[in-house]
């Protein structure tokens, strides 16, 4: 499998996506729980530069026993991606869509060692589907 290094494990955060370029392709980087999730800069649904968004964690309701709003919050374990051009949001751990299951972010396979941060070449079959294989995070 062909990877190319693409920047340093320490400037990949949760707060913002890290824009790289491998053969021309923008490819966004995240660090969700300690593991750096990679996805093509491109929204499916108008091709827009998803990377550009928001990064944050989702809203989530406090509840009393009967089921009563007590306070709301954002979620501090998961981290979702907003895109600017229509507000599509995606689950960065996963790429997919928090309101249309369906729709999903293209996944790259990427790994870090020793303090770098490696993807798989585009073009290649192993490029895509996330973080599949033996040696990938």
């Amino acid at each position: 499998m062909d990877w190319r290094a693409v920047c340093r494990c320490d400037d990949v955060t949760a707060e913002a996506v890290t824009v790289v370029e491998v053969d021309g392709v923008e490819v966004g980087l995240v660090r969700v729980g300690g593991t750096i999730t990679a996805f093509e800069n491109i929204c499916p649904h108008q091709a827009g530069p998803v990377c550009d968004g928001e990064v944050m964690g989702p809203v989530e309701v406090l509840l009393d026993s009967d089921r009563r709003m007590l306070d709301e919050r954002f979620a501090a374990h998961r981290r979702i991606l907003i895109c600017p051009w229509h507000g599509y949001s995606f689950d960065v751990a996963t790429g997919e869509c928090i309101t249309d299951r369906k729709i999903h972010l293209r996944r790259w396979k990427v790994r870090e060692d020793d303090g770098v941060v490696y993807v798989t070449v585009p073009g290649t079959r192993a490029a895509h589907r996330g973080q599949e294989g033996s040696n990938a995070t």
